[in-house]
């Protein structure tokens, strides 16, 4: 490691003495020079590109003023054009209001086609317009009269054409398709018989929808129908008195016209002018800017057939459409004059515009950019010739210096070398171990002490390697000891720093930590424990200032997944500020503990969603079950005397329906509450003979309406108590009475006894019905199981009473067992701990409902959505002379409600559309005037967690739907009592 540390950090006098000349000398005035050079061409191309910008806004201020002064040539010329335009107007509407002023005979060259076409059949002998009347309509005496009032303004037609320039062609279009055009044409030759004129772009863009202004337009360029080739028009409409659109008076131009205007523009810098239409159809495109553009200008047309339609320039001649001017077209066409850049054939070139207001045209102007900078980019070109030639002379000089300073760098070198080798064999001999060296003489004293030095060096040297082959003896011997024990052990044992870094590792080869700090992917503690390495610092200088060992958890990412470490932490010494860590692999122990609590949590949340379902369930079916029940028990409740015998049973069926459907509500929400451990129990003395009667009443109606005969002896019985909960056990008896019965043959007997056994009481339900099958004695008890047998399936029933039975007994410390035989019946025992009850006088306190009534009246709010419910209550109090009801179906009038009527107490339905009942409850709660009124929930939640939740609510009381009469009068008396106590 030293040999190799020492060869790369030496170099030869030579080299070091050549070095330093290029350090001092040689290096600085390189610097020097190319600083010059750099600043030579970084001042170059800052003057070029100054000068760039400067010649740019030149040139596009140049540019802008001349497209500016060609425009305004163009407005003017163009102007005077829309002027003659409506000039014309003028005559032509004069010569259609007034009387026919020219001779008749004119028409004698008119002719009329078996088509219907009325034309013009030659010139007159002074030259006069061409008339073309389209046999698209018939035409009569007045509209040839209409013809000879237009020939009137054939001399103004014609001095038009002698004194504008522009104009190759004047026009009026009317209607009903009739042209009257001046210099004269074949029109047969040219035009189709039945051509339809108002269709065309010199007629329609003139019309009310096209020019509600009712101006001079300027069209874009269209193949001229008459023959004249590709031509823009300007055009006025011309109405009668009326309003009515008469026809529409135009002007032609030829776009060669416009052509030869641009090409006779003196445009700098070999650049060109085109001109555009308001669609950005390229009206006028001279020779040199075909090229650019690849286009070749449609001066002429070949009209081998006459136009029978608008026929416009192609897609390919409209400038915004170009791929070249993406980016650019938007704002041509959007702003009235401006700049840019463009790419055209691969070459950059300027662009500036500017608009002719009258027609909305653009007149572009277009300079290559290399045309602008050539002869600047000739200068730059010299310029940068020259610092060539200077780099290449600088090149040359320093070859010429580097060989005389390599030449003197030899001579100082050998001066100082002899010398210096002699040391160096010195030191080779001294790290052979050849310690004991005698040093030469030098005539150079700083080399002389050195070699003096060095001798002694190596005599001390010597002294100590002899005691180091020692030390290392005894060094080895303790390691390998200390490797044996470490090895036997599992835990991997490590030394940090205070700040956590890693000093010293021991552990087996084969450990996931050991791995980790193997591969340096682990160089301090807080790098790889993150969020835990805070935790883990903090210990670290706890256990610094108390000395007591610690303990604490902690996981890393190996890759075979994450680890778990338990480790012991202890400080070596309190100067050293140095911690011995013990870590042990706890990783097994940490994946069992995850999955008992994972399994624990989704147990949890699967209970909480079935208790929710059952609730949610509950509530569903209770709401409808509150009006068949309540209805028809007011039904039975009122005066049978105008029904007869089959209405009195079919309401009994309905009443006798609805409570076997909450019976079977109640048996789910019983099972579910057991499953879910919310099972309230009250475990206290309860009679036997007691309940056993109180169940007896309950099921005699069923078993005298199956003809099922009770056979029980508790008159004469001893008194016996067993430890329950009464309503449960109740509950239990009546399942089992209940199956005996529906599953008794007919005219069978159920018989009901209890009896005492070691300390315990054995209640028994024997019936001689049909029997269970031995191999699903076992299966009875099961939620949702029932008997598969043929008889069975006209019996009601959900298979889950037997379940509730059995698992509520289990809940009173108790057990219930059968035995049974097939076609003899069954026999079901429930056996429950004896009670010794010392005897004590009742004190049981009858509330006189009378007594509340102390007042002439009262008045009760409900809030309910549902109309049955509201029918139900509404006619329960109609039985109550003193209890006047207010109502509301809407949560967010109850409260001004509440406000208006002064209710004595509020029945409050949960589930409300919009707002609910808690937050009604809390409304009212909140306001003055109103906290102190008793509020009764009303609701078809009937689960305990649902209960407790409606009280800790701020509900004075809850009714469950279905509502039961009686506990519902029960329940408004006490809320009463509560008002005026």
């Amino acid at each position: 490691m030293g040999d190799r540390a020492v060869k790369s950090n030496t170099e030869s006098l030579y080299k070091w003495i050549f070095r330093s000349f290029l350090k001092t000398a040689l290096v600085p005035f390189l610097i020097i020079e190319l600083g010059f050079i750099i600043i030579y061409f970084s001042t170059s191309m800052w003057s070029r590109q100054e000068t760039i910008n400067y010649l740019h806004g030149e040139v596009e201020n140049e540019m802008n003023q001349l497209v500016l002064e060609k425009s305004s040539s163009l407005q003017v010329q163009l102007d005077s054009v829309s002027i003659t335009a409506d000039f014309l107007k003028l005559q032509f509407k004069k010569a259609l209001e007034d009387e026919v002023k020219v001779n008749r005979s004119y028409l004698d060259r008119m002719a009329m086609t078996s088509n219907g076409m009325y034309y013009s059949m030659h010139d007159t002998v002074d030259g006069g317009p061409a008339v073309y009347y389209s046999g698209i309509s018939p035409i009569g005496d007045a509209e040839k009269s209409k013809v000879l009032k237009l020939l009137g303004v054939g001399s103004v037609m014609k001095d038009i054409i002698k004194v504008q320039s522009l104009a190759s062609q004047v026009y009026i279009n009317t209607y009903d398709s009739l042209n009257v055009i001046y210099p004269y044409f074949d029109v047969i030759s040219q035009y189709p018989a039945k051509m339809d004129i108002p269709k065309y772009n010199f007629y329609y863009e003139a019309d009310l929808s096209h020019n509600p202004e009712k101006k001079v337009v300027w069209t874009d360029a269209y193949l001229d129908p008459a023959g004249q080739g590709w031509m823009t028009s300007a055009i006025t409409p011309l109405y009668s008195d009326d309003s009515f659109l008469e026809g529409v008076v135009g002007i032609d131009v030829t776009v060669n016209t416009f052509t030869q205007q641009i090409l006779n523009m003196d445009i700098p810098y070999n650049g060109y002018a085109m001109l555009i239409g308001k669609t950005g159809t390229i009206l006028a495109l001279p020779d040199n800017g075909e090229s650019d553009w690849a286009l070749e200008e449609l001066n002429t047309h070949h009209y081998a057939e006459a136009i029978l339609e608008d026929t416009f320039k192609p897609e390919n001649f409209n400038l915004y459409n170009r791929v070249e001017m993406e980016g650019l077209s938007e704002k041509i066409a959007v702003e009235a004059d401006g700049n840019g850049e463009i790419i055209l054939q691969n070459a950059k070139r300027y662009v500036s515009w500017s608009t002719i207001e009258s027609t909305g045209w653009k007149l572009v102007m277009i300079v290559p950019v290399d045309s602008v900078f050539a002869h600047l980019e000739n200068i730059n070109n010299q310029l940068f010739n020259i610092g060539l030639f200077m780099i290449l002379g600088l090149i040359v000089f320093f070859i010429v210096f580097f060989i005389i300073l390599s030449r003197r760098a030899v001579k100082v070198s050998n001066l100082i070398s002899t010398p210096l080798v002699s040391i160096n064999q010195m030191v080779d001999k001294i790290r052979n171990s050849e310690y004991f060296q005698t040093p030469p003489e030098f005539p150079v004293k700083e080399l002389q002490e050195t070699a003096n030095k060095l001798a002694y060096m190596g005599e001390a040297l010597g002294i100590a390697n002899n005691r180091l082959i020692n030390t290392q003896g005894e060094l080895k011997k303790n390691e390998a000891e200390l490797s044996a024990v470490l090895n036997s052990i599992d835990d991997m044992i490590m030394e940090i720093d205070s700040e956590g870094n890693l000093i010293n590792l021991w552990n087996k080869t084969d450990n996931e930590l050991s791995l980790v700090y193997a591969q340096s992917s682990l160089v301090n503690i807080q790098s790889k424990l993150r969020k835990q390495g805070k935790v883990f610092k903090d210990l670290i200088d706890e256990i610094l200032i108390s000395g007591l060992n610690e303990t604490i958890e902690y996981f890393i990412s190996t890759e075979k997944g994450i680890k778990w470490y338990l480790a012991r932490i202890s400080a070596v010494d309190g100067e050293s500020r140095k911690l011995v860590i013990s870590a042990r692999d706890v990783t097994l122990q940490k994946e069992l503990e995850f999955s008992l609590i994972e399994s624990k949590e989704a147990a949890e949340l699967a209970n909480r969603s079935k208790s929710q379902f059952l609730s949610n369930m509950s509530h569903e079916l209770r709401t409808p079950l509150n009006a068949i029940l309540g209805f028809s028990q007011l039904l039975l409740m009122e005066s049978t005397e105008s029904m007869d015998e089959s209405q009195v049973e079919n309401i009994t069926e309905i009443t006798n329906a609805g409570q076997h459907l909450l019976k079977l509500i109640n048996e789910v929400l019983d099972l579910a509450k057991i499953e879910s451990g919310k099972m309230t129990i009250s475990l206290e003395p309860v009679s036997v003979v007691e309940v056993m009667k109180e169940a007896i009443t309950m099921v005699r109606p069923l078993a005298e309406l199956q003809n099922i005969r009770l056979v029980y002896a508790l008159s004469d019985r001893q008194e016996s108590f067993v430890i329950a909960d009464h309503t449960r056990l109740k509950q239990v008896l009546i399942n089992l009475l209940t199956n005996a019965i529906k599953y008794n043959k007919v005219e069978g007997k159920v018989e009901f006894n209890y009896r005492s056994n070691d300390n315990h009481v054995i209640i028994d339900v024997i019936d001689d019905g049909m029997g269970i099958p031995f191999d699903q004695q076992d299966l009875v008890f099961n939620p949702f199981h029932r008997l598969n047998m043929d008889n069975n399936f006209n019996v009601e029933g959900t298979g889950i009473g037997l379940s509730v039975a059995k698992q509520m007994t289990e809940l009173m410390n108790g057990r219930i067992y059968l035995s049974s035989e097939m076609n003899k019946g069954s026999h079901f025992s429930v056996e429950l701990p004896q009670a010794t009850v010392v005897a004590q006088d009742d004190n049981i306190v009858l509330a006189n409902k009378t007594n509340l009534m102390k007042y002439d009246s009262y008045r009760v709010m409900y809030v309910e959505d549902n109309i049955a419910n509201l029918k139900l209550v509404k006619r329960i109090f109609e039985n109550m002379d003193n209890v006047d009801l207010v109502e509301t179906q809407q949560g967010e009038l109850a409260t001004s409600l509440a406000l208006e009527t002064k209710p004595d107490i509020i029945l409050l339905d949960l589930n409300l559309p919009g707002i609910d009942g808690f937050e009604v409850l809390k409304r009212i709660k909140a306001n003055e005037e109103l906290r102190h009124i008793p509020i009764a929930a009303v609701t078809a939640y009937a689960m305990n967690d649902d209960q407790q939740r409606i009280i800790k609510a701020g509900f004075d009381g809850y009714i469950i739907k279905p509502i039961d009469i009686q506990l519902f009068i029960d329940e408004v008396h006490r809320l009463l009592s509560m008002k005026y106590r």
